[in-house]
């Protein structure tokens, strides 16, 4: 299992604008190609105007090939033209689960 964590920092002001297209329309099309999110969240303390999401993949390859259908789709691409100007960063992290929260493998064992 593969978790991907994605962190984006949007411009000051552009948070409830971004909240509300995303609802309107990233959601369905970007759920329609990688299945519902683990989370997506906001944040209140630390960092503000950031979103958070957590989606899950059986492997990088699984990831790949969902990001690539969901790249295809015209209405994505749209929607990213869209969105852009509201983003200052970008952060993308892969999480892979600690052994004591899966049943481990045969190769896991000592």
């Amino acid at each position: 299992m593969l978790v991907e964590l994605r962190i984006y920092q949007l411009r000051v002001g552009c948070l409830e604008k971004y909240l509300s297209r995303y609802r309107t329309v990233g959601f369905a099309l970007q759920s329609s190609h990688l299945g519902e999110p683990v989370g997506w969240y906001t944040v209140d303390v630390g960092p503000l105007n950031q979103v958070v999401s957590l989606w899950q993949y059986a492997d990088h390859e699984d990831r790949a090939k969902k990001r690539a259908s969901l790249a295809a789709n015209p209405e994505w691409r749209a929607f990213l033209e869209d969105i852009t100007p509201f983003f200052e960063t970008m952060e993308n992290r892969f999480l892979t689960p600690a052994a004591f929260t899966t049943a481990p493998s045969a190769a896991q064992k000592c």
